[in-house]
């Protein structure tokens, strides 16, 4: 019982697709959150060169994903 329930679980997530609101949401999101958040880390002399990377780092996978969605929604 609890093997059908997990097939039933994800099988239908493999259907489920990226909603086109909240993909937009998201870019907004980003857009008004991620440049700010770069300009603090660029400037903060407390983080390390390897914590200013990590959160650089961060900041751009999360554009890169929200890039992806949008292909997928387009």
């Amino acid at each position: 019982m609890r093997y059908l329930f997990c097939l039933v679980l994800f099988g239908g997530l493999v259907g489920c697709g990226v909603d086109a609101g909240w993909v937009k949401a998201s870019r907004a999101t980003h857009d008004v959150i991620a440049p700010a958040h770069r300009k603090y880390v660029e400037s903060d002399s407390a983080l390390s060169d390897a914590q200013k990377r990590n959160r650089l780092t961060l900041l751009d996978a999360w554009g890169a994903r929200i890039a992806e969605w949008e292909k997928e929604v387009d």
